[in-house]
């Protein structure tokens, strides 16, 4: 008889992470329709849309070694955004620039180890009666790889935050949803006794977390929609107004 920690575990912890994994992806909708519209990526850098796409193909066909319908479809939407953010990316890159460039060489280089991994877990294996465990391990260890470099997009970012003591570049709702799903997963993980759902997600959990502390520790003077301004006696306020007045009296003897 299942507990309600097994029922947690095994299905509200799924769901959770299902969900916010899409959430968290389609979150970025708008803000592409929105560049299509204006003909302009504006500030928006696409590196990380080829690894979303990667990330979301690797853990569907993980997903189907496993048999695993939560893991399944908390990617497959996803990967659909995961495609259009990066043919949207690509096609508003300016031509000849260092970001179309820069899109290419990752496109290309998460599209050969996916051919090198499809290649050899659909034909090598075959061949050679490979078990279904060692298969396993190889496509998981791919998507913790691609996922890994995912949860580092923000490294560089938490390290300006540390120079300047200002959290201005992070999202607060991004990082409390990246612990969130991290979490969930990671739960998961453990109720499945599988290290590749847990090493990745535990990981991104931390670095989710790492961000929130950095928000709370360098609040950003951006983040309240105003810049505070230093404190005025009132003396100062009269010494203000009387060289005012001074500057204005020439003017009003004419």
């Amino acid at each position: 008889m299942s507990t309600v920690g097994d029922v947690f575990m095994k299905v509200v912890a799924p769901v959770i992470g299902l969900t916010l994994a899409n959430v968290m992806f389609f979150s970025g909708v708008p803000a592409m329709l929105k560049c299509k519209k204006e003909n302009s990526l504006g500030d928006m850098n696409p590196g990380p849309f080829p690894l979303i796409l990667a990330n979301c193909v690797g853990w569907m066909s993980y997903s189907l070694l496993i048999h695993d319908y939560f893991l399944f479809f908390g990617n497959a939407p996803a990967s659909m955004v995961g495609m259009y953010f990066t043919l949207v990316g690509y096609g508003l890159s300016p031509v000849g620039s260092k970001t179309r460039h820069q899109l290419e060489l990752l496109v290309m280089g998460l599209m050969g180890a996916m051919l090198a991994v499809v290649f050899y877990l659909g034909m090598v294996t075959q061949d050679t009666n490979v078990s279904l465990t060692q298969k396993q391990t190889v496509m998981g260890l791919f998507c913790n790889f691609v996922l890994l470099i995912y949860y580092a997009v923000p490294l560089s970012t938490m390290r300006e935050v540390l120079r300047t003591k200002n959290s201005k570049s992070l999202f607060f709702p991004m990082a409390a949803a990246n612990t969130a799903n991290g979490l969930a997963w990671f739960t998961y993980g453990v109720a499945l006794n599988d290290p590749y759902l847990m090493a990745p997600n535990g990981i991104g959990a931390v670095l989710g977390l790492i961000q929130i502390v950095l928000i709370k520790t360098y609040p950003s003077d951006k983040r309240n929609g105003s810049i505070p301004t230093p404190s005025i006696s009132a003396q100062d306020l009269l010494t203000i107004h009387d060289e005012e007045m001074s500057v204005r009296a020439p003017s009003t003897q004419l």
